[in-house]
């Protein structure tokens, strides 16, 4: 079965009748007559794309009405025209990589041959086949050298980029635990020099302790506990020790 016989059930003719037809895709807000009646007044729904469909010369055949999947498979050209001029082509926005319309070696004109021919991003131009690049004509394998040229520039640019940013951080960082360490340092050191007058009566003078004073502190109370403990116990074994001594003397 030839590809005109698929739109051509009836076998009227060999050609396909969809080309008979005038079809054209276009943006279209309807009015919404639920919204327009509870507010009063016109509202419009959301633009989105339309059909219109006919038999040249017969206008009693119009057909307008939003555009389905099957009018997409119908007239793929006619769609992908539209979607072209109203830069709204299918799964481009999905695609990851740098975009094309962001690389600067190529101009709005090239831009626009290449989405009509499925190219989105720089990246797809530079793994593209050689069947692929003949589409693009006599320049296709020039503009994927320089494809993959520019992805390699990027790239090692990129690469630079982090590892400046991540030196810089690394360098911040050790500058602020400088800065710390020579505060602590700084609080853990006496003063040379008395304080040249008293502090006021109504703020009584306060000495503010590092961690480390306050850890000496507690130490050195604890010792002090300790020892009178064991001053306290020898006191008490002496006592002990005496009172026997005078039991056997008696």
């Amino acid at each position: 079965m030839l590809a005109s016989d698929l739109a051509n059930p009836e076998f009227t003719s060999p050609s396909n009748p969809d080309a008979l037809l005038h079809v054209e895709f276009y943006m279209h807000a309807a009015l919404d007559a639920n919204k327009s009646a509870t507010e009063g007044r016109r509202i419009y729904a959301e633009s989105r794309p339309y059909v219109r469909i006919m038999r040249p010369g017969d206008n009693t055949s119009i057909i307008e009405t939003p555009v389905r999947d099957d009018h997409k498979a119908r007239w793929p050209q006619r769609w992908l025209a539209f979607q072209m001029a109203e830069g709204m082509i299918e799964g481009a926005l999905e695609v990851p990589g740098w975009r094309i319309e962001e690389w600067p070696v190529v101009d709005p004109g090239q831009v626009h041959e290449l989405k009509y021919l499925r190219f989105s991003t720089v990246e797809q131009i530079a793994g593209a086949s050689d069947a692929q690049i003949q589409r693009l004509g006599m320049g296709g394998i020039g503009l994927r050298e320089q494809a993959r040229q520019a992805l390699k520039d990027k790239y090692r640019s990129d690469s630079r980029s982090e590892l400046e940013t991540r030196d810089r951080e690394i360098a911040e960082l050790k500058a602020q635990v400088s800065e710390i360490t020579a505060a602590l340092k700084l609080k853990d050191t006496p003063s040379a020099e008395p304080p040249s007058q008293p502090p006021p009566q109504s703020q009584p003078y306060q000495r503010h302790l590092s961690p480390e004073q306050i850890a000496k502190m507690l130490q050195a109370r604890r010792e002090r506990q300790e020892r009178r403990q064991r001053l306290k116990a020898l006191r008490k074994a002496k006592k002990e020790e005496l009172a026997r001594a005078d039991k056997v003397g008696a």
